[in-house]
């Protein structure tokens, strides 16, 4: 019994490499075997306190699919730009501008006045009010936009121009002789105020001569069938000129304003568009109709002229 039990303990140590081999080899395959993967865990069984602190890496989370609820904006440090910004905030650069570029002066001090050297000491507010006496002839905005500068439209206001009346005829007429002859107008009619002012503002384009001899072409204002008062000048026909052409024969035509004399016109108006402006005459109050009437300085009423676009502006002042 005795040589029997020594002679198994003898094989076991001759043998106990072999045999921890084939324990290994026996126990692996079970052990593969119960290996878990993600289809064997429930989903949503698995929670924080299963997941080892420290071990979730960035790769392990899908791109794009962390949002601000995810995250804890407090622990996040300062972005990068915040060092171009000397260490502002947001709400600190909207509400204050850097003082070296404005000269110490804040967003809202730069909205609420622009700087004085600039505007004359002016604020923003006394600008929008009140526009540069200097350039607006002593006069506010509000006074601008109610009356437009007496000198550049003869005195009309913006209340005058609700009443003025106008009349254009773009065909061309053909007269001639020394006597004013109707041409279909322009006519307007109107009720002058007991001011007894109008403001008359006349333009037609003028062809001196039809022929190859020598004339002119003159528009002449009517007042009810007769000829306007002095001061509108004679220009032929015996008076009430607006405006005159030379005497030549160009053929040609050319702008006429009622103005003063200047440019290539003669006796009254001028062919400078920059110096057009009305003439101011005083009637009777009461309803009165303007009319333009024409007149040559042939006495042959062969010797014809011509006028086309012809633009008659009556304005009741006062």
């Amino acid at each position: 019994m005795g040589s029997v039990i020594g002679r198994l303990a003898a094989h076991a140590r001759s043998n106990v490499v072999a045999y921890l081999a084939l324990f290994l080899a026996l126990t692996s395959g079970a052990v593969a075997a119960t290996r878990i993967t993600g289809k064997q865990i429930v989903d949503n069984s698995i929670t924080s306190a299963d997941i080892r602190n420290g071990t979730i890496r960035g790769r392990d989370v899908a791109r794009n699919t962390l949002t601000g609820r995810e995250i804890a904006e407090s622990k996040l440090g300062r972005v990068p730009d915040a060092g171009r910004l000397a260490g502002r905030t947001l709400a600190q650069v909207r509400s204050g501008i850097d003082a070296a570029t404005l000269g110490g002066q804040t967003l809202a001090q730069v909205r609420s006045g622009i700087d004085a050297a600039t505007l004359g000491g002016q604020t923003l507010a006394q600008v929008r009010s009140g526009i540069d006496a200097a350039t607006l002839g002593g006069q506010t905005l509000a006074q601008v936009r109610s009356g437009i500068d007496a000198a550049t439209l003869g005195g009309l206001g913006a209340g005058d121009f609700a009443r003025q009346r106008s009349a254009f005829k773009s065909d061309e007429v053909t007269f001639g002789g020394t006597a004013f002859v109707a041409k279909d107008g322009p006519s307007v009619t109107i009720d002058v105020p007991a001011s007894g002012l109008v403001a008359v503002f006349a333009s037609a384009e003028l062809r001196p001569s039809a022929t190859s001899f020598n004339n002119f072409a003159a528009i002449g204002l009517f007042i009810d069938g007769n000829l306007a008062p002095p001061p509108l000048p004679d220009c032929g026909g015996g008076g009430g000129g607006l405006m005159r052409t030379q005497f030549n024969n160009s053929n040609t035509y050319e702008l006429f304003f009622t103005g003063p004399l200047s440019g290539n016109a003669d006796c009254a108006g001028t062919t400078d568009q920059f110096q057009a402006r009305p003439v101011i005459l005083r009637v009777s109050p009461g309803q009165h109709t303007f009319e333009l009437r024409y007149v040559t300085g042939n006495t042959n009423v062969n010797f014809t002229t011509s006028a086309r676009n012809r633009l008659l502006v009556v304005t009741p002042l006062g």
